[in-house]
């Protein structure tokens, strides 16, 4: 028989801190345009404990040409070490990828992150702010 229901390997949190997961209502951060963001999330399975292995894949998207009136400014000092491609990597006990702002197409906009892999996906929006 075909089966009824379709399950997820593993649970992913939130994207992490330092962005705001605005998914559950927290205000959407404001990056300075030209920083570097680190983008991090844990992914473990059913017993909690954290998976390796994985290459979660992210994607960032352009909402609008606006930054969100409503954002947070986010204190990021490290501009360096950003991450090519689109795979994220582990970090025990995270994965994480260093998102090159200054790689977005506008300095002043709101975008959202989309993290996918063997979990539901997993997203949060942010906006950039000319420096």
């Amino acid at each position: 028989s075909a089966a009824t229901g379709f399950s997820f390997l593993y649970n992913a949190s939130a994207i992490l801190q330092p962005v705001n997961d605005t998914r559950n209502g927290q205000p959407t951060s404001l990056f300075k345009y030209g920083s570097t963001i680190p983008v991090k999330v844990s992914i473990t399975d059913c017993n909690g404990a954290p998976v390796t292995g994985l290459a979660p894949q992210i994607r960032v998207t352009k909402l609008n040409g606006s930054t969100p009136a409503s954002g947070i400014d986010e204190a990021i000092f490290s501009t360096s070490g950003a991450d090519s491609g689109t795979t994220m990597r582990y970090s025990d006990p995270l994965y994480i990828y260093n998102l090159a702002t200054k790689s977005l197409a506008d300095s002043s906009a709101t975008y959202r992150i989309t993290i996918s892999g063997p979990f539901a996906p997993v997203t949060a929006d942010f906006g950039t702010k000319a420096k």
